[in-house]
């Protein structure tokens, strides 16, 4: 995760966790294959155990790169 995006992705689990509920974030990522930087967004839910315990987290993270893209030109095109 880029570190300026990390507390994002830390915030949105912390709650999920905290709420008992989904967490959705977009944040920056180096692709592990090339370490180009790319967007992702993360959907899931916390899992907990017989105790209520957070054990683990559930999800998909989709790389959405190119629709950020689409939404900068956008942008820039308003300015």
């Amino acid at each position: 995760i880029e570190p300026d995006d990390a507390r994002v992705a830390a915030r949105a689990v912390a709650d999920a966790v905290a709420n008992r509920a989904d967490y959705t974030a977009e944040y920056r990522v180096h692709r592990p294959t090339d370490g180009e930087v790319v967007w992702v967004a993360a959907l899931g839910r916390p899992l907990y155990d017989a105790d209520g315990a957070p054990t683990g987290m559930i999800g998909v993270v989709q790389d959405i790169t190119e629709r950020k893209r689409i939404e900068e030109a956008r942008a820039s095109l308003l300015e």
